[in-house]
């Protein structure tokens, strides 16, 4: 939305929530490292339903407390509590978790050729055998 002049519910630095543009240039960050969060945080996060306490409505997400025993950085603390999910944040896991999934099938996708490959010299008139590999 910057582009635009609009306005999301952002974090401060200081975890406020307040109505501004949610800014990602390196202008406003410094020490950069690593973020080493991805597939095996994924694989813990444990999606719910859910009601809500106040409306009885169902809705689905995750725990927060969960989520901060996985990683701190992705939970919300208000007066030395935790109090939500940092839910925009979560894309940077879900990225390193697709980096993390894309070297598996690369991986697998070799290992394949190579089988494919050792099995076609062994019996060559296999269907398999005759069609390229994309």
């Amino acid at each position: 939305m910057h582009g635009t002049g609009g306005s999301d519910l952002c974090y401060s630095q200081g975890n406020a929530i307040a109505l501004s543009p949610c800014s990602s240039s390196r202008r406003y960050k410094h020490e950069f490292a690593d973020y080493k969060g991805g597939l095996s945080y994924v694989n813990r996060l444990r999606p719910v339903t859910f009601r809500w306490n106040n409306t009885n409505d169902l809705d689905l997400g995750l725990v927060a407390e969960e989520v901060a025993e996985i990683d701190p950085l992705l939970a919300v603390y208000k007066d030395g509590e935790i109090e939500g999910v940092k839910y925009r944040q979560m894309t940077v896991v879900l990225i390193n978790a697709v980096k993390e999934q894309q070297v598996q099938i690369e991986e697998l996708k070799s290992a394949n050729q190579e089988l494919k490959s050792a099995v076609c010299g062994l019996i060559p008139s296999l269907a398999v055998c005759g069609k390229k590999e994309k």
